[in-house]
Protein backbone atom coordinates (compact mmCIF):
# COMPACT_ATOMS: atom_id res chain seq x y z
CA UNK A 1 0.00 0.00 0.00
CA UNK A 2 1.39 3.66 -0.55
CA UNK A 3 1.98 5.58 1.87
CA UNK A 4 -0.19 8.25 2.19
CA UNK A 5 -2.86 5.16 3.20
CA UNK A 6 -1.65 5.39 6.80
CA UNK A 7 -3.94 6.83 9.12
CA UNK A 8 -1.82 7.72 11.91
CA UNK A 9 1.78 9.77 11.75
CA UNK A 10 5.17 8.68 12.30
CA UNK A 11 8.51 10.33 13.51
CA UNK A 12 12.06 9.40 14.26
CA UNK A 13 14.98 10.57 16.88
CA UNK A 14 17.21 9.79 18.82
CA UNK A 15 19.30 9.66 22.14
CA UNK A 16 21.53 11.35 21.09
CA UNK A 17 19.80 13.55 18.80
CA UNK A 18 22.87 13.28 16.45
CA UNK A 19 23.09 9.49 15.74
CA UNK A 20 26.96 8.49 14.98
CA UNK A 21 28.19 5.60 13.44
CA UNK A 22 29.84 3.11 15.99
CA UNK A 23 27.97 3.63 19.18
CA UNK A 24 25.07 3.01 20.87
CA UNK A 25 21.66 4.98 20.81
CA UNK A 26 17.67 5.31 21.68
CA UNK A 27 15.79 5.56 18.83
CA UNK A 28 12.06 7.23 19.68
CA UNK A 29 9.16 6.37 17.27
CA UNK A 30 6.53 8.69 17.45
CA UNK A 31 2.84 7.68 16.37
CA UNK A 32 0.62 10.30 16.10
CA UNK A 33 -3.30 10.78 15.31
CA UNK A 34 -4.08 14.11 14.16
CA UNK A 35 -7.73 13.07 12.72
CA UNK A 36 -9.64 14.20 15.62
CA UNK A 37 -11.05 11.08 16.72
CA UNK A 38 -9.57 8.02 18.18
CA UNK A 39 -7.96 5.33 15.55
CA UNK A 40 -8.36 1.80 16.49
CA UNK A 41 -4.49 0.39 15.72
CA UNK A 42 -4.72 -3.51 16.53
CA UNK A 43 -0.98 -3.89 15.58
CA UNK A 44 2.59 -2.40 14.72
CA UNK A 45 5.39 -3.85 12.99
CA UNK A 46 8.33 -1.82 13.21
CA UNK A 47 11.29 -3.25 10.71
CA UNK A 48 14.92 -2.10 11.05
CA UNK A 49 17.05 -2.28 8.06
CA UNK A 50 19.75 -4.28 9.48
CA UNK A 51 23.26 -4.88 7.68
CA UNK A 52 26.51 -3.20 6.55
CA UNK A 53 25.24 0.04 4.59
CA UNK A 54 24.34 3.51 5.11
CA UNK A 55 20.61 2.43 4.54
CA UNK A 56 20.54 -0.10 7.80
CA UNK A 57 20.71 1.21 11.54
CA UNK A 58 22.23 -1.98 12.46
CA UNK A 59 23.81 -5.52 11.96
CA UNK A 60 21.99 -8.42 11.94
CA UNK A 61 23.77 -9.99 15.21
CA UNK A 62 23.60 -6.90 16.97
CA UNK A 63 19.31 -6.68 15.96
CA UNK A 64 19.27 -9.14 18.85
CA UNK A 65 19.90 -7.04 21.94
CA UNK A 66 17.52 -4.28 21.03
CA UNK A 67 14.79 -3.99 23.65
CA UNK A 68 11.23 -1.89 23.88
CA UNK A 69 10.11 0.72 26.08
CA UNK A 70 6.20 0.71 25.86
CA UNK A 71 4.15 4.23 26.52
CA UNK A 72 2.08 2.87 28.33
CA UNK A 73 0.95 -0.47 30.54
CA UNK A 74 -1.41 -2.74 27.88
CA UNK A 75 1.11 -3.08 24.97
CA UNK A 76 3.37 -6.33 24.53
CA UNK A 77 6.30 -7.24 22.07
CA UNK A 78 5.48 -10.65 20.15
CA UNK A 79 8.18 -12.66 19.30
CA UNK A 80 9.30 -12.99 15.59
CA UNK A 81 12.14 -14.92 13.54
CA UNK A 82 13.80 -11.49 12.81
CA UNK A 83 15.79 -10.02 15.62
CA UNK A 84 15.28 -6.58 13.70
CA UNK A 85 11.36 -7.46 13.23
CA UNK A 86 9.79 -6.23 16.40
CA UNK A 87 5.78 -6.71 16.74
CA UNK A 88 3.94 -4.12 18.83
CA UNK A 89 0.32 -5.01 20.20
CA UNK A 90 -1.86 -3.41 22.45
CA UNK A 91 -4.41 -4.68 25.03
CA UNK A 92 -7.96 -4.27 24.15
CA UNK A 93 -7.86 -1.32 26.60
CA UNK A 94 -5.43 0.75 24.80
CA UNK A 95 -5.92 -0.36 21.31
CA UNK A 96 -7.51 3.39 20.48
CA UNK A 97 -4.41 5.93 20.02
CA UNK A 98 -6.48 8.98 20.70
CA UNK A 99 -2.82 11.59 20.78
CA UNK A 100 0.46 10.87 20.58
CA UNK A 101 2.49 7.76 21.88
CA UNK A 102 6.43 7.03 21.82
CA UNK A 103 8.24 4.04 21.82
CA UNK A 104 11.79 3.90 22.47
CA UNK A 105 13.78 1.21 20.89
CA UNK A 106 16.74 0.96 23.34
CA UNK A 107 20.49 -0.95 22.90
CA UNK A 108 20.47 0.10 19.17
CA UNK A 109 24.07 -0.07 18.06
CA UNK A 110 24.45 1.57 14.99
CA UNK A 111 26.69 0.45 12.38
CA UNK A 112 29.99 1.83 10.91
CA UNK A 113 28.54 3.37 8.10
CA UNK A 114 27.10 6.96 7.74
CA UNK A 115 23.81 7.45 5.52
CA UNK A 116 19.96 7.27 5.51
CA UNK A 117 19.17 4.76 7.92
CA UNK A 118 15.39 3.02 7.13
CA UNK A 119 13.03 1.82 9.34
CA UNK A 120 9.56 -0.24 7.71
CA UNK A 121 6.36 0.59 9.86
CA UNK A 122 3.15 -1.38 9.14
CA UNK A 123 -0.01 -0.72 11.11
CA UNK A 124 -2.86 -2.15 11.28
CA UNK A 125 -6.42 -0.08 11.95
CA UNK A 126 -9.28 -0.33 9.51
CA UNK A 127 -6.90 -1.89 7.05
CA UNK A 128 -2.95 -2.95 6.47
CA UNK A 129 -0.78 0.40 5.93
CA UNK A 130 3.05 0.90 5.14
CA UNK A 131 5.68 3.65 5.39
CA UNK A 132 9.30 4.23 5.81
CA UNK A 133 11.09 6.97 7.89
CA UNK A 134 14.75 7.70 7.44
CA UNK A 135 16.78 8.86 10.20
CA UNK A 136 20.55 10.11 9.37
CA UNK A 137 23.67 8.61 10.72
CA UNK A 138 26.79 10.74 11.17
CA UNK A 139 30.36 9.86 11.14
CA UNK A 140 32.07 10.16 14.23
CA UNK A 141 33.92 13.26 15.61
CA UNK A 142 32.05 16.87 14.50
CA UNK A 143 28.72 17.45 16.59
CA UNK A 144 25.74 19.28 16.37
CA UNK A 145 23.57 20.55 18.95
CA UNK A 146 21.42 23.50 21.32
CA UNK A 147 20.08 25.44 18.73
CA UNK A 148 18.23 28.21 21.14
CA UNK A 149 17.33 31.45 20.59
CA UNK A 150 18.06 34.04 23.11
CA UNK A 151 14.58 34.70 23.81
CA UNK A 152 11.62 32.94 22.71
CA UNK A 153 9.01 35.71 22.08
CA UNK A 154 10.73 38.95 21.07
CA UNK A 155 8.48 42.57 19.36
CA UNK A 156 8.42 43.08 15.71
CA UNK A 157 11.10 44.55 14.32
CA UNK A 158 13.67 43.40 16.80
CA UNK A 159 16.69 41.55 16.93
CA UNK A 160 17.00 38.04 18.18
CA UNK A 161 20.24 35.96 18.90
CA UNK A 162 21.11 32.59 17.85
CA UNK A 163 23.01 30.40 19.18
CA UNK A 164 24.81 26.27 18.98
CA UNK A 165 26.84 23.93 19.70
CA UNK A 166 29.30 22.67 17.35
CA UNK A 167 32.37 20.26 18.29
CA UNK A 168 35.04 19.08 15.97
CA UNK A 169 33.99 21.15 13.51
CA UNK A 170 36.42 20.77 10.49
CA UNK A 171 35.13 20.78 6.58
CA UNK A 172 31.74 20.99 7.41
CA UNK A 173 29.36 23.86 5.58
CA UNK A 174 26.46 25.38 8.30
CA UNK A 175 23.70 26.99 7.11
CA UNK A 176 20.77 29.48 8.55
CA UNK A 177 17.89 29.23 6.90
CA UNK A 178 14.75 31.30 7.70
CA UNK A 179 11.76 32.69 5.54
CA UNK A 180 13.06 35.90 5.26
CA UNK A 181 16.81 35.13 4.73
CA UNK A 182 18.94 34.60 1.54
CA UNK A 183 17.35 31.11 -0.37
CA UNK A 184 20.36 29.64 0.07
CA UNK A 185 20.80 30.21 3.44
CA UNK A 186 22.92 32.46 5.42
CA UNK A 187 26.45 30.31 6.15
CA UNK A 188 27.59 30.10 9.68
CA UNK A 189 30.04 27.77 8.72
CA UNK A 190 32.88 29.54 11.20
CA UNK A 191 30.17 30.75 13.64
CA UNK A 192 28.47 29.76 17.20
CA UNK A 193 25.67 32.15 17.30
CA UNK A 194 24.18 34.61 14.37
CA UNK A 195 21.89 37.65 14.56
CA UNK A 196 18.48 38.09 12.65
CA UNK A 197 16.10 40.79 12.64
CA UNK A 198 12.59 39.49 12.49
CA UNK A 199 8.89 41.25 12.37
CA UNK A 200 6.17 37.79 12.19
CA UNK A 201 6.56 34.64 14.21
CA UNK A 202 9.64 32.57 12.23
CA UNK A 203 10.94 29.37 12.22
CA UNK A 204 15.06 28.91 11.75
CA UNK A 205 16.62 25.48 10.28
CA UNK A 206 20.34 25.23 11.00
CA UNK A 207 21.35 22.38 8.57
CA UNK A 208 24.93 21.07 8.26
CA UNK A 209 26.58 19.06 5.51
CA UNK A 210 28.98 15.88 6.06
CA UNK A 211 30.22 13.61 3.32
CA UNK A 212 26.68 13.68 1.63
CA UNK A 213 24.53 13.67 4.37
CA UNK A 214 22.99 16.69 6.03
CA UNK A 215 21.90 16.84 9.42
CA UNK A 216 19.42 19.74 10.54
CA UNK A 217 18.02 21.45 13.64
CA UNK A 218 14.84 23.41 14.31
CA UNK A 219 13.62 26.35 16.44
CA UNK A 220 11.10 28.76 16.42
CA UNK A 221 10.97 32.26 17.17
CA UNK A 222 6.97 34.00 18.12
CA UNK A 223 6.74 37.68 17.95
CA UNK A 224 4.44 39.25 20.28
CA UNK A 225 2.62 41.92 17.96
CA UNK A 226 3.29 41.08 14.24
CA UNK A 227 4.20 43.67 12.20
CA UNK A 228 1.01 43.74 10.19
CA UNK A 229 -2.26 41.32 10.33
CA UNK A 230 -4.75 42.59 7.99
CA UNK A 231 -8.44 42.35 8.86
CA UNK A 232 -10.56 44.65 6.53
CA UNK A 233 -8.32 46.56 3.87
CA UNK A 234 -9.92 48.61 1.00
CA UNK A 235 -7.71 50.66 -1.48
CA UNK A 236 -8.89 53.23 -3.13
CA UNK A 237 -5.53 54.29 -4.73
CA UNK A 238 -2.46 52.58 -5.99
CA UNK A 239 -0.98 49.56 -3.67
CA UNK A 240 2.17 47.83 -3.77
CA UNK A 241 3.03 44.64 -2.27
CA UNK A 242 6.45 44.44 -0.23
CA UNK A 243 6.02 40.92 -0.69
CA UNK A 244 4.30 39.17 -2.68
CA UNK A 245 1.78 35.82 -2.71
CA UNK A 246 2.68 33.12 -4.07
CA UNK A 247 1.41 32.05 -7.82
CA UNK A 248 -1.22 29.78 -6.10
CA UNK A 249 -3.09 26.17 -5.75
CA UNK A 250 -6.53 25.12 -5.62
CA UNK A 251 -7.83 23.93 -2.46
CA UNK A 252 -10.35 21.25 -2.65
CA UNK A 253 -14.12 22.00 -3.09
CA UNK A 254 -15.97 18.62 -2.31
CA UNK A 255 -18.17 17.72 -4.01
CA UNK A 256 -16.94 19.56 -7.67
CA UNK A 257 -18.05 22.71 -7.71
CA UNK A 258 -20.81 22.33 -10.81
CA UNK A 259 -22.69 20.03 -8.22
CA UNK A 260 -26.38 21.18 -8.16
CA UNK A 261 -27.07 21.93 -4.01
CA UNK A 262 -26.04 23.32 -1.38
CA UNK A 263 -22.24 22.45 0.38
CA UNK A 264 -20.22 23.82 2.97
CA UNK A 265 -16.15 23.31 3.49
CA UNK A 266 -13.76 23.83 6.44
CA UNK A 267 -10.16 24.78 6.46
CA UNK A 268 -7.36 25.67 8.73
CA UNK A 269 -4.68 28.13 7.64
CA UNK A 270 -1.37 27.62 8.40
CA UNK A 271 0.42 30.85 7.18
CA UNK A 272 -0.85 34.36 6.27
CA UNK A 273 -2.23 34.12 3.02
CA UNK A 274 -5.10 35.55 0.73
CA UNK A 275 -8.01 33.35 -0.69
CA UNK A 276 -9.49 34.62 -4.03
CA UNK A 277 -12.72 33.02 -5.99
CA UNK A 278 -15.22 34.16 -8.10
CA UNK A 279 -18.88 33.30 -9.56
CA UNK A 280 -20.43 32.68 -12.82
CA UNK A 281 -23.23 31.12 -14.30
CA UNK A 282 -23.61 30.44 -17.90
CA UNK A 283 -27.80 29.94 -18.65
CA UNK A 284 -30.83 32.18 -18.17
CA UNK A 285 -32.33 29.20 -15.19
CA UNK A 286 -29.07 29.17 -12.97
CA UNK A 287 -28.18 30.90 -9.94
CA UNK A 288 -25.23 29.91 -7.91
CA UNK A 289 -23.28 31.76 -4.59
CA UNK A 290 -20.08 31.98 -2.96
CA UNK A 291 -19.12 32.69 0.90
CA UNK A 292 -15.93 32.73 2.59
CA UNK A 293 -16.03 33.64 6.40
CA UNK A 294 -12.71 33.92 8.08
CA UNK A 295 -12.07 33.66 12.21
CA UNK A 296 -8.54 34.96 13.03
CA UNK A 297 -7.12 33.48 16.56
CA UNK A 298 -7.37 37.14 17.08
CA UNK A 299 -9.34 40.00 16.06
CA UNK A 300 -13.05 40.12 14.32
CA UNK A 301 -14.33 37.62 12.12
CA UNK A 302 -14.69 38.99 8.12
CA UNK A 303 -15.57 37.34 4.64
CA UNK A 304 -17.01 38.22 1.56
CA UNK A 305 -19.51 36.69 -0.84
CA UNK A 306 -20.80 37.21 -4.63
CA UNK A 307 -23.58 35.72 -6.42
CA UNK A 308 -24.75 35.28 -9.63
CA UNK A 309 -27.62 34.35 -12.37
CA UNK A 310 -28.38 33.90 -16.01
CA UNK A 311 -26.74 33.19 -19.10
CA UNK A 312 -23.30 34.96 -19.81
CA UNK A 313 -22.37 34.95 -23.41
CA UNK A 314 -18.84 35.09 -22.89
CA UNK A 315 -17.99 31.47 -21.65
CA UNK A 316 -14.15 32.96 -19.94
CA UNK A 317 -15.93 34.97 -18.20
CA UNK A 318 -14.88 34.45 -14.47
CA UNK A 319 -17.69 36.38 -12.76
CA UNK A 320 -17.89 38.56 -9.63
CA UNK A 321 -15.09 37.96 -7.27
CA UNK A 322 -14.16 38.10 -4.07
CA UNK A 323 -10.88 38.14 -2.11
CA UNK A 324 -10.29 37.66 2.17
CA UNK A 325 -7.13 38.27 3.45
CA UNK A 326 -6.21 35.28 5.77
CA UNK A 327 -4.22 35.42 8.84
CA UNK A 328 -1.95 32.29 10.19
CA UNK A 329 -4.37 29.92 12.22
CA UNK A 330 -7.64 30.88 10.97
CA UNK A 331 -10.28 28.97 10.38
CA UNK A 332 -11.76 29.43 6.93
CA UNK A 333 -15.07 28.63 6.02
CA UNK A 334 -16.73 28.14 2.51
CA UNK A 335 -20.23 27.95 1.48
CA UNK A 336 -21.69 27.56 -2.49
CA UNK A 337 -24.56 26.88 -3.99
CA UNK A 338 -26.02 26.07 -7.27
CA UNK A 339 -29.00 25.94 -8.56
CA UNK A 340 -30.73 25.81 -12.30
CA UNK A 341 -34.73 25.38 -12.51
CA UNK A 342 -34.69 24.87 -16.03
CA UNK A 343 -36.74 22.37 -18.04
CA UNK A 344 -33.24 20.47 -18.00
CA UNK A 345 -31.08 21.22 -15.12
CA UNK A 346 -27.59 21.06 -15.96
CA UNK A 347 -24.85 21.36 -13.27
CA UNK A 348 -22.34 21.98 -16.50
CA UNK A 349 -23.84 25.11 -17.67
CA UNK A 350 -23.56 26.59 -14.21
CA UNK A 351 -20.06 26.69 -11.81
CA UNK A 352 -18.34 28.75 -8.83
CA UNK A 353 -14.92 27.93 -10.97
CA UNK A 354 -12.26 26.84 -7.74
CA UNK A 355 -10.85 28.90 -5.12
CA UNK A 356 -7.04 30.33 -4.92
CA UNK A 357 -4.98 29.97 -1.94
CA UNK A 358 -1.64 32.64 -1.89
CA UNK A 359 0.36 32.15 0.78
CA UNK A 360 2.83 34.35 2.34
CA UNK A 361 5.15 31.55 2.85
CA UNK A 362 4.70 27.98 2.70
CA UNK A 363 1.85 27.40 4.02
CA UNK A 364 -1.52 25.72 3.04
CA UNK A 365 -5.08 25.96 4.07
CA UNK A 366 -6.01 22.35 5.47
CA UNK A 367 -9.10 20.37 5.00
CA UNK A 368 -10.92 19.64 7.79
CA UNK A 369 -10.81 15.72 8.66
CA UNK A 370 -14.24 16.42 10.01
CA UNK A 371 -15.79 16.93 6.33
CA UNK A 372 -16.85 14.69 4.22
CA UNK A 373 -14.33 13.38 1.59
Amino acid sequence: MAASEVRLGYGLSSEPPQLAVGTPATVNVTVTNTTGTPVTCKKLTLTLAVGEGGEAFTTKADAAIIKVIFPQDGWSRQTHTEDNVLVLVPGRKVQKIEDELVFGLIDVKVNNTPGQAELTIVEETTAEARTIRRHTKFSGGFTLGEFLPKAPSVRAGEEVELTWQCDNHKDEKLFLHWSEGPAEGRDVSRDKSTRVTIWRDTAFRLSADQGGVTYALSTFITVQEPHLVVHKLISKGPCVLWQRPSPGTMPPLIPPPNTLGSWVRHYTATSDGLLDGSVQTFRSSAQAGLRITVRPPAGAEHGASARAAGDCPDGYDPGRQVAVPVPCGSRVTVDWDLKDTGPQPSPHRAVVPALTWHSWGTGVLVPDATDPR
